[in-house]
């Protein structure tokens, strides 16, 4: 029964910021309650890892 509830009244988890933080809360999150809604909201447009930023800006990677 509880599962079941769960099933029809998911949790909700709000995420401020796409960064790396952000994004691997979002991963938690997923392997935790694989149930839930997860938002993220981020100023920027798309998400990406700023840990790989200099890869892109070089050259070596194209996405």
């Amino acid at each position: 029964m509880k599962n079941l509830i769960k099933k029809l009244h998911p949790n909700k988890y709000l995420i401020i910021g796409a960064n790396a933080a952000g994004i691997n809360a979002a991963k938690t999150l997923r392997r935790l309650d694989s149930n839930s809604r997860i938002t993220i909201i981020s100023k920027d447009k798309s998400v990406y890892s700023r840990c790989m930023l200099h890869r892109v800006l070089d050259g070596r990677c194209t996405s």
